[in-house]
């Protein structure tokens, strides 16, 4: 591609590979791979090509749970977009943003991007390419601040959404979020647990390995709370798989649960 200067072309390839290999959990090479395709994109000074490029490493550190690395993409992509006049890459920015801001702890940072995206929606539509993430990422909101009944109701509509348009990788973390939701509010293990492992199963039988990682993480947690120590080594172990993602959840860049 790149020998006849096909170069918008040869961006996407180089960022969906990005993509695909943060999932497998290989951070390093997906960061290459993604910077390789800005720089070109850059050196082009075309707005919307820029634009466009700049928007897989905003999915990327969303993919990794990386939420700083987040929040410093989506604002990049956020901008990008606005030069370009697009209006739904923007919205996309921004609602990655909030979910990060969320997962970071960060409330009214988190709402106050909300109101910003609700802006861009009567352009966008209510069936755009990432509305059945974002239906799990409501769960989730609902979840971090406190309400956990809505947060099972909004997983439950998640799952039907993402039912309805194919997405597995949504449903996957959707589910996710119920088990969190049915745990705070003590609910049997086994029902809790029935969620972890579906959400674990979706994701792992479609190659979102990294993800899958996080569930793991997750479901070590919250056995060490119900004082099941060799459940926890388990899962800890089937997380090692991807020891560069397990490293930055180390690092308070992982999973928030």
């Amino acid at each position: 591609m790149a020998l006849f200067g096909e170069w918008t072309e040869w961006c996407r390839v180089k960022g969906f590979l990005g993509l695909i290999l943060t999932e497998l959990g290989r951070i390093r090479e997906a960061n290459e791979s993604m910077l390789e395709a800005t720089a070109k994109a850059n050196e082009s000074k075309n707005p919307t090509l820029m634009a466009n490029t700049d928007f897989y490493p905003c999915v990327a550190g969303l993919l990794a749970e990386d939420w700083r690395r987040t929040v410093e993409a989506a604002r990049t992509c956020a901008t990008a977009a606005t030069e370009a006049r697009d209006d739904i890459q923007r919205y996309l920015a921004l609602r990655i943003l909030a979910w990060a801001q969320c997962a970071l702890d960060e409330p009214d940072a988190s709402s106050e991007t909300m109101r910003d995206a609700a802006r861009f929606v009567p352009s966008v539509g209510a069936r755009h390419v990432m509305h059945d993430w974002f239906a799990a990422a409501d769960s989730f909101a609902a979840w971090k601040a406190g309400r956990c009944d809505e947060a099972i109701a909004l997983a439950r509509r998640a799952t039907a959404i993402a039912r309805d348009s194919g997405g597995i990788f949504s449903e996957g973390l959707a589910h996710r979020t119920w088990a969190l939701a049915l745990s705070t509010l003590g609910a049997e293990v086994e029902e809790i647990d029935a969620h972890l492992a579906e959400s674990v199963r979706m994701h792992e039988e479609t190659g979102a390995l990294a993800t899958a990682m996080h569930t793991h993480l997750i479901w070590a947690a919250l056995c060490r709370g119900r004082g099941d120590d060799a459940g926890a080594a388990d899962h800890r172990r089937c997380a090692a798989r991807c020891p560069e993602l397990v490293a930055l959840a180390g690092e308070g860049s992982g999973p928030s649960s």
